[in-house]
């Protein structure tokens, strides 16, 4: 499955994750990581806000279909509850590309997104009933795979469309938003960290 093998800076060190990027510019000579990069931020926006809004027709053309899958669901048991996520003064920090893989007929590359929010469940009654209602700075990551056949992407730009994997603030599985579950939160206050 793509994306099921994440790159990682951390692993694969410096040269792991350069020889990577040159992969995928090998086949994709418009591939420009600042570019790339400006567009994870706009995703990362639109997955939370679909998340956060409880609206998952919003990240449908962004997440890979499981993934979405996942996430439609996770709205829905929320839904279901009468529970809501906020991520009030939510910013975006920094992203760095963390690792990159071109093989098996796809490009694989890692995010790592540092952000700051506050992070907390609501009740029906707009009680706080799980998370972190101060803000504190958490980190997320990103796989994005895409098929490396220039015919099903436009060359430089579209590596976003295989959106494999994205983890929230509190959520330690593979998660589409800062859910930790379809469980009932945890004591008000209380953060599980990333």
């Amino acid at each position: 499955m793509p994306g099921s093998w994440a790159p990682n800076i951390d692993s694969d060190g410096v040269d792991g994750k350069l020889s990577g990027v040159a992969a995928v510019q090998a086949h994709d000579v418009a591939f420009d990581e600042n570019v790339f990069l400006a567009q994870v931020q706009r995703l990362f926006f639109a997955v939370l806000e679909a998340w956060t809004a409880r609206k998952p027709a919003l990240s449908q053309g962004v997440l890979a279909s499981l993934i979405w899958e996942e996430q439609k669901a996770q709205i829905a048991a929320y839904q279901q509850h009468g529970w809501h996520n906020v991520l009030p003064r939510l910013t975006f920090t920094s992203a760095v590309v963390a690792g990159a893989i071109s093989g098996s007929g796809f490009d694989t590359i890692t995010v790592r997104i540092n952000a700051n929010s506050a992070d907390y469940d609501l009740d029906s009654g707009g009680h706080v009933i799980g998370g972190d209602t101060q803000p504190w700075d958490w980190t997320e990551g990103l796989d994005l795979s895409a098929p490396v056949d220039g015919a099903d992407r436009p060359a430089g730009h579209d590596h976003l469309t295989g959106l494999s994997e994205l983890r929230g603030p509190r959520s330690t599985s593979i998660s589409p938003a800062s859910a930790p579950s379809v469980m009932p939160p945890s004591s008000a206050g209380s953060s599980a960290g990333c």
